[in-house]
């Protein structure tokens, strides 16, 4: 892993804020939402969150795959654990705490925040 500087909240917050993400269609059944390194307003921004990522997160499963998470907000994020210059997007979705917490059928919590209905 390179060495980096610390992402801050603030930082965290812009990088999030300022990025398209898009809704999983293609995986419905799992609700999230991506952002792509292509889009991105910018790059050296999405590799350090993405190292942010991995220094700062978790091992968490999912089915019998390890990924590294992080939390922010109400939302996890993490990438598919291709190398830093392999990696082309990141995921997130709601976190279990929040999932549970607002479980409403009229809220969308598929990880873009939009409310249906």
């Amino acid at each position: 892993m390179t060495e980096f500087e610390k992402l801050t909240d603030e930082e965290i917050a812009w990088f999030i804020a300022t990025h398209e993400w898009k809704f999983a269609k293609t995986m419905a059944y799992i609700p999230h939402a991506y952002t792509l390194r292509e889009r991105a307003a910018d790059e050296p921004m999405f590799e350090r969150f993405v190292i942010h990522i991995r220094v700062h997160g978790y091992d968490g499963q999912f089915y019998s795959k390890t990924y590294r998470y992080f939390d922010f907000g109400p939302y996890q994020y993490w990438t598919m654990g291709s190398p830093l210059e392999q990696t082309k997007l990141i995921n997130r979705a709601l976190t279990k705490e929040y999932r549970d917490k607002f479980a409403n059928p009229r809220f969308d919590n598929r990880g873009t925040g939009e409310h249906s209905g």
